[in-house]
């Protein structure tokens, strides 16, 4: 792995090397690299899950009690530098009457057994002609959009913010101040959960379940940018195919069956001299890829071995202002709700959200952000509370009833030093 990762870097050092010998000449290439070295400490009063060793912070976990004690009452926290990023921004020659771009970036937020790895973030060629543009690669989920809430943590508001890195094919066409694109997504690193192909009690994830779907993610997007405002809006459509093969009598038979899901965003932010304020709402289903919540049930088991299912529908929304130049204050406000299932749930069995968040029915958070700023330097402090309802679902419309919150309260330091 050191010697992968010391390739990796090799690799990159030469290309920046033979990035200084190029000029910007019509027909030559360009070379550009940046990136940040990031430290981030982190505090957390209750156990969570989480992400990125622990960096990045999503829900805290449901009581576990045990002879009146819950498990998952416990502190921890840690400091890493796996954050730590970098990237080449490229520009070429015109092709096909387009001038053409990309891009690619990496981290080391990766991890297999343990083992931090570097990541794929960005890698993207881009065309762009005076009406069209056209993007080929792996680049941030459209639901992500262009505005973004700025807080000190590495979660970038999730659980309220979708956050997807993802091949795709996205195709723009250029109005005034905005433009409508169309993308078609796959997934790679941030996938769908779904049934066990051994036992269907148990869950998975996995990138299968949209492939054995056949069509990719698709989304319709609107997004512009003023002086002042951005914003952007936008549906989503969602195709999993769970399963292949389902039991009869204890028996392997082939099935075909497919769950549709839909989901709709709007965001827009508002910038002038030291201030910026921020919003997002999203309404929609299966939102597990987006590292969001929600998920699909069962709603009957046929007797040909099939399944029929039902989408869980949430409402997630969030706010952002900050105010400041070189020392900003900030804060940061979402709110995420389980709205239920269109169709009574054959079982508590076969659901399909991510582990821990069966009986999950509401999330809030509310924290505080101080930044400094200088030239190649960042340091950001951020104190945040995180509440999570937990109660016991309801197998006729999928919502949650009897409801208790547990809290975590998280404080997270980090610095940065940009090239």
């Amino acid at each position: 792995m050191k010697n992968f990762i010391l390739l990796i870097l090799g690799s990159l050092l030469t290309s920046v090397a033979l990035a200084q010998e190029n000029v910007a000449e019509p027909g030559k290439m360009r070379v550009d690299y940046y990136g940040f070295v990031r430290g981030d400490f982190y505090f957390d009063s209750r156990s969570c899950i989480n992400g990125a060793d622990g960096l990045f912070g999503i829900v805290p976990k449901d009581k576990a009690a045990i002879e009146g004690e819950d498990l998952n009452e416990t502190s921890s926290a840690r400091l890493l530098s796996i954050a730590t990023r970098v990237g080449l921004k490229l520009g070429g020659p015109d092709v096909l009457g387009a001038k053409s771009s990309g891009r690619i970036e990496a981290d080391f937020c990766g991890f297999s057994n343990s083992a931090t790895m570097l990541r794929i973030r960005l890698a993207y060629m881009k065309l762009d002609w005076q009406k069209w543009g056209l993007l080929v690669g792996h680049n941030w989920h459209p639901m992500f959009g262009n505005v973004a809430p700025e807080v000190a943590g590495l979660s970038t508001g999730c659980p309220f913010q979708p956050f997807n890195f993802s091949p795709q094919v996205r195709l723009d066409y250029k109005l005034n101040r905005s433009s409508l694109f169309l993308s078609a997504v796959y997934q790679l690193q941030y996938n769908s959960v779904g049934p066990d192909a051994a036992d269907n009690t148990k869950l998975s994830t996995s990138a299968q379940f949209l492939t054995d779907g056949i069509l990719p993610e698709l989304h319709l997007g609107w997004e512009g940018k003023s002086e002042n405002f951005s914003f952007n809006a936008g549906v989503n459509y969602l195709r999993l195919k769970p399963r292949t093969v389902g039991f009869v009598d204890g028996q392997r038979v082939k099935v075909s069956e497919c769950v549709s899901s839909f989901s709709a965003t709007v965001a827009a932010a508002y910038k002038k001299d030291k201030l910026d304020v921020k919003l997002k709402t999203i309404y929609g289903q299966n939102f597990a890829h987006l590292l969001l919540f929600g998920g699909y049930g069962v709603t009957e088991k046929n007797e040909d071995g099939s399944f029929e299912y039902t989408n869980f529908n949430n409402s997630i929304s969030w706010f952002n202002i900050s105010y400041g130049l070189n020392h900003k204050v900030g804060l940061f406000l979402g709110y995420a709700k389980n709205l239920g299932t269109s169709d009574p749930l054959a079982d508590y069995d076969n659901i399909y959200v991510r582990s821990g968040l069966k009986n999950l029915d509401y999330v809030w958070r509310g924290s505080l952000q101080y930044f400094y700023l200088k030239k190649h330097w960042a340091l950001g402090l951020e104190y945040e509370l995180t509440t999570a309802g937990y109660g016991k679902l309801d197998l006729n419309d999928g919502t949650v009833f009897g409801t208790e919150g547990v809290s975590n309260n998280r404080v997270t330091g980090m610095v940065q030093y940009f090239f």
